[in-house]
């Protein structure tokens, strides 16, 4: 039976609550795993503020003590977002002279050819206005970045690529116990952080709350997990404030009973529902979510029929009937990845043979 390594970190949110979920979909199927919380942060170049020689014997300490834990897995799964799983101070290299003989597997909620943003050509030939300097630069990793990618969706406007792809569409697993409705204080709606390229389309949603006296909450600061999930289930209406190329709270939300609304089908992409993915351009979404074209009038008439219907096990439901590997994963799916490397299929060879970017062969977005 292989060990599996879950690499992550302490932060609430998206890596934390990922890898958790990966751990609990192994245990499904039998695999034995254990998330390493300090993860990430072993992968990271030290940085050049940690001056001294407590901290610099420090760092040594953990880091040996990481490299000893790690050899008694027989996979390493590092859970990491684009574009930070691709930029250079990651230091895969170091696992891989660490252990030559050990897959390097990514668990990302997209697959990088699809993620549906602009992150594949800006990490390739860079991002003049990006503040971090390596997106900037440009000339980072491609697929040749890792043995195999696992991932949530591969649904975006992008087609996937032609050919055998070296990824498995495994989901989430969300359902630690804490995501369930409880609207018990009335029909509330929640909306997201701010974005300040994104303030028409906010103002029109609170604009709109106010003029028809729907109570509602605005995302602000930071947030542990369970404090924000209280909220969530509280919560009837959810508003984006920016195109996501995911989205965790999209699926946590539904989950909680509440429906999406958005002003434009594309700002949750990843939610599409396509037959064929092959094939480039939109797909539909289920009822759950609302599309307000970002118009007031149309988004007064929406609320007020939703408060008249609303029913929150029904969201629950279609939740499940249309994305259920977005909430308990995909067994098989996961099943399959772990036979092949059970197989020798996947190794820690196999990106050698992956391209990099500019050998990445389909229509760029623009």
């Amino acid at each position: 039976m292989l060990n599996v390594a879950i690499l992550a970190n302490k932060k609430p949110g998206y890596a934390k609550s990922m890898a958790e979920g990966l751990d609990r979909m192994f245990s499904r199927i039998g695999v034995r795993s254990k998330v390493f919380y300090q993860g990430l942060e072993m992968l990271y170049r030290p940085s050049k503020r940690l001056g001294g020689l407590r901290s610099s014997a420090r760092n040594i300490y953990l880091q040996m003590r990481f490299y000893q834990a790690m050899r008694s897995y027989d996979l390493i799964v590092v859970v990491n977002t684009i574009p930070e799983a691709f930029l250079s101070p990651l230091q895969i290299e170091r696992l891989r002279s660490w252990f030559p003989d050990k897959p390097v597997v990514l668990y990302d909620v997209m697959y990088l050819p699809t993620s549906g943003n602009l992150w594949n050509k800006w990490l390739d030939k860079g991002k003049p206005d990006d503040p971090n300097p390596l997106v900037r630069r440009g000339g980072n990793f491609g697929l040749d970045r890792y043995d195999w990618y696992l991932c949530a969706s591969t649904m975006s406007s992008l087609p996937m690529l032609p050919g055998r792809q070296p990824y498995s569409q495994i989901g989430l697993n969300l359902d630690d116990g804490t995501l369930y409705p409880d609207q018990d204080h009335g029909f509330i709606a929640l909306i997201d952080f701010e974005r300040p390229n994104y303030m028409k389309e906010r103002a029109i949603q609170i604009q709109t709350l106010e003029e028809i006296g729907i109570p509602y909450h605005i995302l602000e600061g930071r947030y542990e997990i369970a404090d924000i999930r209280k909220i969530y289930r509280g919560i009837s209406i959810y508003f984006l404030a920016s195109p996501e190329s995911f989205g965790l709270p999209i699926c946590e939300l539904q989950a909680c009973g509440s429906k999406i609304l958005v002003p434009y089908p594309d700002w949750v992409s990843a939610h599409w529902i396509k037959t064929d993915i092959y094939q480039e351009g939109p797909g539909k979404l289920s009822s759950n979510f609302i599309v307000y074209d970002n118009d007031k009038r149309k988004l007064l008439e929406i609320i007020w029929n939703e408060k008249d219907i609303f029913n929150s096990d029904a969201v629950v439901k279609t939740f499940q009937k249309y994305h259920p590997h977005y909430w308990h994963g995909d067994a098989n799916s996961l099943q399959s990845f772990i036979d092949q490397v059970a197989r020798g299929k996947i190794s820690s060879r196999s990106h050698l043979s992956y391209p990099r970017f500019r050998n990445i062969s389909y229509k760029m977005v623009d």
